[in-house]
């Protein structure tokens, strides 16, 4: 009879450690899912920041473009200017 119970124990006690390993195991993975989210996250927001670093760049490129336009308006006005006054 002693054997019985001895049996039933160390039966429950194998169940016990491999709900334990199970559960421990389903923890794993989740932490490993949520660390695959937050390093998805970061290429995210790296790629975001990649975009409005070429939105900056672009918006310097349209402003050289408006200032070389300035330029050219201002060297146009003069030599028209210069050419009126010399006439």
């Amino acid at each position: 009879m002693y054997d019985v119970f001895r049996m039933r124990n160390k039966f429950c006690v194998e169940i016990q450690t491999l709900s334990i390993n199970i559960c421990a195991r389903a923890r794993a993975r989740e932490r490993e899912r949520e660390r695959e989210r937050e390093r998805e996250r970061e290429r995210e927001r790296e790629r975001e920041r990649e975009r409005e670093r070429e939105r900056e760049r672009e918006r310097e490129r349209e402003r050289e473009r408006e200032r070389e336009r300035e330029r050219e308006r201002e060297r146009e006005w003069r030599c028209s200017h210069h050419l009126a006054n010399t006439i």
